[in-house]
């Protein structure tokens, strides 16, 4: 058993609304290689935001809703071969929410074939959000043009079923390299959600709030056993139960580092 990499990441979310705070994310992980066909992914998050909402009639002292949220990821990904690899992930969220305590755990089961231009992943999320059960479907595609990093895309496809209501997202991503050691990558997600499972189910959206749009760059710099990211996220958000929107913006920076 060996560690083969830990990382940290931070996100600022600022609102552009009162009745939001800014809120703040942040993650530690570390991957760890069992065996030589065998990795484990494990990570702990804090998410924390106070939310006035008085349309929430049913939580108590609804003005002020500190929402200190706790998080934590594993994945464990085999490499059963050279071209075929599973994945099977698990994140559990626990959510405060004054008078309500939400235990919420989603589960990933997912397949991913390799090729020399195209990567394809299919997997399927089920679970609890809010002591209410959702699926979501996705299928990645992954592609090389050049065959290696200098320039490669990903086109993602999400269905999601939560309570009998349907939704469909579409997720790309399109990266360069601009320098030796440098990365340049955009991502936008269109359709409407607030509650979307990403990364294999490493990033789990549950606010209250729809998102109507989110889209971002992020700039990776890699030299060697260090890396480092900063990126920006804007996001178009609806009020709950309003037709009023609103704009959240995310600064992100990261530190991963390979011993």
């Amino acid at each position: 058993m060996r560690v083969l990499q830990v990382a940290n990441e931070t996100s600022a979310k600022f609102t552009e609304t009162t009745i939001r705070s800014d809120g703040i994310y942040s993650r530690v992980e570390a991957k760890i290689r069992l065996h030589p066909n065998w990795y484990l992914d494990q990570a702990v998050a804090l998410y924390n935001q106070t939310i006035d909402e008085r349309l929430l009639t049913a939580v108590t002292n609804n003005r002020v809703i500190p929402v200190n949220q706790r998080e934590y990821y594993g994945k464990l990904t085999g490499n059963l071969s050279r071209q075929w690899q599973v994945k099977l992930s698990y994140h559990y969220l626990y959510t405060p929410f004054n008078n309500f305590i939400y235990n919420n755990h989603l589960v990933l089961a997912g397949l991913r074939w390799y090729g020399s231009y195209v990567d394809v992943q299919a997997d399927a999320v089920v679970g609890t959000v809010t002591d209410t059960s959702q699926t979501q479907i996705n299928l990645q595609v992954m592609y090389y043009p050049l065959g290696n990093m200098n320039l490669y895309g990903i086109t993602t496809g999400m269905l999601r079923n939560r309570n009998g209501s349907s939704g469909a997202n579409l997720k790309q991503v399109i990266g360069a390299r601009i320098l030796k050691q440098v990365w340049l990558e955009g991502n936008a997600t269109i359709g409407q959600f607030n509650n979307l499972v990403e990364n294999d189910a490493l990033y789990v959206y549950n606010a209250i709030d729809p998102n109507t749009f989110k889209g971002g760059m992020t700039l990776y710099y890699a030299p060697g056993k260090l890396g480092v990211q900063v990126g920006y996220t804007f996001e178009r958000r609806q009020l709950f139960q309003r037709t009023n929107l609103f704009n959240q913006h995310s600064i992100t920076g990261g530190i991963t580092w390979k011993p």
